[in-house]
């Protein structure tokens, strides 16, 4: 697996300066895209290309907060998101209870009361990303913050549905 955080000379941590990321990223691709080379031949253009757009993948990973996450999991030791779902039992009941309650209503003040519900669980669990991230990084930690990966997973679940069910 591909370190982005060495790709851009970042300490591994949940906690970045995105401004000294876009910075790195600024000069990065200024200095390898295709149209800088002085060399125009077909091989080194292509290259150059594969380059800038693992570039710009590891760009747009680092620069999320939740893919940053899955990444230094990960990175740190820990299951990806597809070799352990599991989910407390409570949050599952509650997830149910949301999109039950999505689905039963029209009333345009609810579903935008559930929409805020949605939206401030899914920016409690990124606050909870950082605190979990905090050394020492044990096995115990690694399980909860798959856990707490795999509920925001949910959580943006439900919150694309309702923008679906908005258009």
């Amino acid at each position: 697996m591909d370190d982005y955080f060495e790709q851009f000379n970042l300490p591994k941590e949940f906690n970045i300066e995105i401004s000294l990321l876009e910075s790195k990223y600024i000069r990065a691709c200024i200095s390898s895209h295709p149209d800088h080379l002085h060399e125009s031949k077909e091989p080194f253009i292509s290259a150059a290309e594969m380059s800038l757009a693992k570039l710009n993948d590891a760009y747009q990973i680092l620069k999320n907060p939740i893919s940053r996450a899955e990444h230094l999991l990960v990175l740190l030791g820990g299951f990806a998101d597809h070799e352990s779902i599991q989910i407390p039992e409570c949050f599952l009941e509650e997830i149910i209870d949301l999109r039950e309650k999505l689905a039963d209503t029209n009333n345009l003040s609810q579903r935008k009361f559930l929409k805020s519900i949605i939206n401030n669980k899914i920016e409690q669990s990124k606050s909870r990303l950082a605190l979990l991230f905090t050394p020492p990084l044990n096995s115990e930690k690694k399980k909860s913050l798959r856990e707490l990966l795999n509920q925001i997973a949910y959580l943006q679940s439900i919150e694309r549905d309702f923008l679906q069910q908005e258009e």
